[in-house]
């Protein structure tokens, strides 16, 4: 992963892979050229081992679609899932 010749394409694939360990997840969401793209953040996001403090970070620069899709969502931590429905209920004006 480390290799210069890994493209946004496949840093993309390996953000939603399950199967990776942790630490190839947590370098690529360390990775500013990778997290620029919007797909690569959201792959990382609902992926559930991404560290909790990684995933965290990058949650508010989802769509609001998104934020209802990890609300609702049970493969990822609880935790996350409870900041994704503060999210979305702070976007639309809504306290909770």
């Amino acid at each position: 992963i480390r290799s210069p010749g890994v493209k946004e394409s496949e840093a993309l694939k390996y953000a939603g892979n399950n199967s990776l360990h942790e630490d190839v997840l947590a370098y690529i969401a360390r990775q500013r050229e990778w997290t620029k793209s919007y797909p690569i953040k959201a792959n990382l996001v609902r992926n559930a081992k991404v560290p909790l403090a990684l995933s965290m970070r990058l949650m508010p620069h989802l769509r609001e679609k998104d934020l209802r899709q990890l609300a609702k969502s049970k493969n990822i931590p609880s935790a996350l899932s409870a900041q994704a429905r503060k999210l979305v209920m702070s976007r639309s004006g809504r306290k909770g």
